[in-house]
């Protein structure tokens, strides 16, 4: 039986995909994975702002994201190996659609996906005359690699969550 492939990501960098997804929720968030090139691990999530954002797509300019690749490699440790983007809202799913199946290899060989299918916010009014705010969300975290066969399924393993699984 063939082991799955393993992709390994630092607990900050998933928590900053989702704060950055969380952020432009309902639309869609778009941003670079950075990989620490001694010891293998996406370390380092960069958020692009530069996207034209919609509920259902990000569009993007892929010739700034090849010269933002370019300073971020010779600026050190770093390389960029892929991108991460959300799906949001109850119609979406933590799947490749045929965009980006065609958009996102051209920013790199690995693909996330941060699926939110609702933010549920309340908020109240406290007898002191102050506001209290919560809001509570659900998350699923996807992984895809690009190869010259085709698209294939990663599993994540979390870096630094004390179980390295």
């Amino acid at each position: 039986m063939r082991r799955k492939e393993k992709i390994h990501i630092s607990r900050e960098a998933i928590i900053q995909m989702v704060l950055s997804a969380i952020e432009v929720y309902p639309n869609e968030c778009l941003g670079f994975l950075g990989k620490d090139k001694k010891t293998g691990v996406i370390d380092f999530v960069l958020p692009f702002q530069r996207v034209e954002r919609s509920p259902t797509q990000v569009v993007f300019d892929t010739e700034v994201i090849k010269g933002l690749n370019i300073v971020v490699e010779h600026g050190g440790r770093k390389r960029i190996i892929g991108s991460f983007h959300s799906h949001c809202g109850e119609d979406a799913s933590l799947s490749l659609s045929e965009a980006d199946r065609i958009s996102l290899p051209q920013i790199g060989e690995y693909a996330i996906i941060v699926l939110i299918p609702r933010i549920h916010t309340k908020m109240k009014r406290l007898k002191n005359g102050s506001v209290s705010f919560s809001q509570r969300w659900r998350t699923w975290i996807g992984a895809w690699r690009f190869t010259p066969k085709g698209i294939k399924r990663v599993t994540i393993n979390i870096v630094g969550d004390g179980r390295n699984n």
